[in-house]
């Protein structure tokens, strides 16, 4: 900040010096004066360029370590900043973290996965106003969510609701409530009316799966639900596959 503070007097300083050369200039035309006029504003740039390009390294310098430092505090980052919800880094901790409690103390806890169905948002062209359309299912999303449950963005549009000590037909009833809020809201772009339609799978956790195991038999069932579909489908964990080796 003092580095800034100073190239910014400076370059006001420069300024003035500019000015006054340029007023002398007006009122003394003749070819001598204007001679040392611009020898004078010679020597008086060259000085501000010798003061201003040590400090110039100085601000870049500075520029660097300060983004080092902002892209260390984003790598830390617990929170989504574009959809205003905890981020990929905090969910998968989050479903791990619940998994090893559940393996302790045997309680039911569910796996919520929504996304916007790519339908709705076809006719939307701006990609901004589509994170818009997004982001407000993202907020209904947290509308309808508990204290202890846990709302983030996954990926691509697609938010996961981690629903602490929640069985399986608790979870079917909040999704019924996202349905509801969901499609009782109007969503507007401009003066265009988006029509919302929504995708939803559940999934009980367990000890015996993982979350990449979870997620992926969510993320495979989103697709068959929707308003014109299941409002949303109940998921088992998809076992990894063997490898077959030859006898």
């Amino acid at each position: 900040m003092q580095v800034v503070s100073t190239v910014y007097k400076n370059l006001n300083v420069m300024q003035e010096i500019v000015k006054k050369r340029s007023n002398e200039l007006q009122i003394n035309p003749n070819q001598l004066a204007v001679q040392n006029i611009v020898s004078s504003l010679g020597e008086d740039l060259k000085k501000m360029f010798e003061l201003t390009t040590k400090q110039i390294e100085l601000l870049k310098d500075y520029y660097q370590k300060a983004t080092t430092i902002l892209q260390e505090v984003e790598s830390q980052s617990i929170f989504d900043i574009k959809f205003g919800v905890y981020n990929r880094r905090y969910l998968m901790k989050a479903i791990t973290d619940e998994i090893k409690l559940i393996k302790n103390y045997t309680h039911p806890s569910s796996l919520v996965l929504a996304r916007v169905k790519e339908s709705s948002l076809e006719k939307v062209i701006n990609k901004k106003d589509k994170d818009t359309v997004v982001r407000n299912v993202a907020r209904l999303l947290l509308k309808t969510s508990r204290r202890s449950d846990i709302v983030a963005h996954f990926g691509d549009g697609a938010f996961a609701m981690v629903l602490k000590h929640t069985d399986i037909n608790s979870a079917k009833k909040a999704c019924d409530r996202i349905s509801e809020l969901v499609y009782q809201t109007s969503f507007f772009v401009g003066t265009m009316e988006v029509e919302t339609d929504i995708e939803l799978a559940i999934i009980a956790l367990d000890a015996e799966h993982s979350t990449e195991e979870f997620l992926s038999a969510l993320l495979e069932a989103l697709p068959q639900t929707g308003k014109r579909l299941l409002p949303y489908l109940v998921c088992t964990p998809i076992e990894p596959e063997e490898d077959e080796t030859e006898e």
